[in-house]
């Protein structure tokens, strides 16, 4: 490849060393090579077991865009995934009634009618919980027999719990809770979800899901873990995930958005001093540009 002559093939010989893989060969230009192709041998062979039957194997992969016109899926439709995501807020306002039904429709159009799909509905940033309710309601109506996953804030569903018509009456409705934990809040994050519990439990024999995203420093989970195993038949999924919170991703966008200000008054205050004039109106150019990514992504 260095000297522009394309790959050259050469034979190689895998083996296992030290519960490693390796690639050894004899290269006429370079000598004897070996080379480490896989850290965990057990990893290794698990993988190697896995069969590709479906791939069509008459002419060899060119491109990442070829393989989907040449894997063959079967008419059972079973490649269709379990879950589809509604999101009933977009671009800072709920989504109309028409744009949920064409979207409910495409997904009914992907499957056959012998299967059926879970639906997530997911509701964040929306801040009117009657309205909510509203919607995830009208969703109800358009999918009768079919399971729902609300996933929200622990704030939002303590709200809808609260409402005269909760959609947590409705029997096929389930809440997801997702709740971001960090160090040192490991008892604030029990009692949350106790009072959370005690609301939904006055709800006949509901079920809900809840994950727990962590971020570094992680936070200890044995208090947490043993509350969570008291929940039996209550709680039928948890999940732990490895997720910074919105707060500290914006955090995190704050302080780099703060060290390109920084960077671009010393280009300016360089520009100005090279050019000898002043250079006021280029650092308040930029200036706006700067404020402009603050404010939208401290919204």
């Amino acid at each position: 490849m260095m000297e522009r002559k394309g790959l050259n093939w050469q034979p190689a010989t895998v083996f296992e060393r030290n519960e490693r893989i390796w690639l050894s060969l004899n290269c006429a230009q370079h000598g004897f090579i070996e080379t480490l192709y896989c850290s965990n041998a057990e990893f290794f062979h698990r993988m190697s077991s896995f069969s590709i039957n479906n791939l069509d194997q008459s002419k060899p992969p060119v491109d990442m865009e070829d393989l989907k016109e040449r894997l063959q899926f079967s008419q059972d439709y079973s490649n269709l995934p379990l879950v589809m995501e509604l999101p009933l807020w977009e671009n800072g306002q709920f989504v109309s009634d028409d744009v949920i039904v064409q979207r409910i429709e495409s997904f009914k159009r992907m499957y056959p009618p012998q299967r059926s799909f879970l639906l997530k509905v997911l509701a964040k940033l929306a801040n009117d919980m009657a309205i909510l309710n509203q919607k995830i309601r009208f969703v109800a109506t358009l999918l009768p027999s079919s399971p729902i996953i609300l996933e929200t804030s622990y704030e939002r569903i303590c709200l809808l719990c609260q409402l005269e018509d909760s959609v947590f009456l409705l029997s096929n409705i389930y809440p997801a809770l997702k709740y971001y934990l960090d160090q040192g809040n490991e008892g604030e994050c029990q009692s949350e979800l106790t009072q959370l519990f005690q609301h939904l439990k006055s709800f006949t024999n509901i079920q809900m899901m809840v994950t727990v995203s962590l971020n570094r420093p992680y936070p200890s989970l044995k208090s947490l873990m043993r509350f969570i195993r008291e929940q039996v038949g209550f709680i039928r999924v948890f999940v732990i995930s490895m997720e910074r919170s919105p707060k500290q991703l914006l955090h995190s966008l704050s302080q780099k958005l703060s060290g390109l200000t920084v960077s671009l008054n010393r280009l300016c205050n360089s520009a100005g001093a090279s050019i000898g004039g002043s250079n006021s109106e280029i650092v308040s150019q930029n200036r706006v540009f700067v404020d402009k990514c603050e404010v939208e992504s401290s919204a």
